[in-house]
């Protein structure tokens, strides 16, 4: 149960400051085709909050899942949905580093850094339904994990409706007008073509082709497991809703129970 509070007050904590990072970097959500790049300008230093988002979302989810893994607390809708998250996280970041479309990719990740964010209302009422210490706060913290629950349905809805939106700029030329005029010369070219380093390995990989096959596939996966997490909290804010009823006293005799409550 400690166990369980701790990992629900870390997701707490991550989500709320991922909210906070994404609220002062809005430029994120630009659009490619808009975004004006400067040769003396780095085109990363705009996207560092970014990374520095799916580094910690990445660490989360992968510490969670191996300690919970370890511990045999493990559920399945919990490793799918930490598993199909670790993969967009990768798959996003390294194509906002290695394809020179950034703003492009800065905003996919974004928008799909929001689920993280909208799972806040719903860990902050677990946590406090947990602690509550009377049932008639644990019975209106539960009412609100299935209102919360609800409404976090529809957030990741509008999310995953938002991303496939954006995804399907990846097949318009105006999007990688960088990559494939302003930097076609050198853009997958690695420093040394002999004895390639770790980015240079990374910089030929065809994000842009993974991207275009795998990210629909995740993204329905993510939406799957979503549904199943909304009704697994629905059932639980319900279930915690009805009134305890306290077992009978065994020591007390049944015809006795009977007659007092017949007077």
């Amino acid at each position: 149960m400690h166990l369980k509070r701790s990992l629900n007050l870390l997701s707490f904590i991550v989500a709320f400051g991922i909210g906070v990072i994404l609220i002062f970097n809005l430029h994120l959500y630009g659009s490619e085709k808009e975004k004006l790049y400067f040769a003396t300008e780095p085109a990363g230093d705009d996207y560092s909050d970014l990374v520095i988002v799916a580094d910690v979302v990445g660490s989360s989810y992968l510490f969670e899942l191996s300690l919970r893994a370890a511990v045999n607390e493990l559920r399945l809708e919990t490793g799918l949905h930490h598993g199909v998250t670790l993969i967009l996280v990768y798959l996003v970041r390294n194509a906002v580093e290695f394809e020179f479309a950034p703003q492009f990719y800065a905003s996919i990740g974004a928008t799909l850094f929001l689920h993280v964010v909208a799972d806040f209302p719903v860990i902050g009422s677990f946590l406090l339904r947990e602690c509550a210490n009377k049932q008639s706060w644990r019975r209106r913290f539960s009412a609100m994990l299935a209102i919360t629950g609800i409404l976090k349905f529809f957030a990741h809805t509008a999310i995953n409706l938002t991303s496939v939106i954006l995804y399907l700029d990846i097949n318009r030329d105006a999007t990688f007008h960088l990559r494939q005029v302003s930097a076609s010369a050198w853009a997958k070219v690695p420093y040394n073509m002999n004895r390639r380093s770790y980015m240079d390995t990374h910089l030929q990989i065809e994000w842009t082709e993974i991207i275009r096959i795998v990210l629909p596939i995740l993204v329905v996966a993510l939406f799957v497991v979503q549904i199943w997490a909304t009704i697994i909290l629905i059932r639980i804010g319900l279930r915690g809703m009805v009134p305890k009823i306290p077992p009978p006293d065994l020591d007390e005799d049944p015809i006795d129970s009977l007659t007092l409550a017949s007077v």
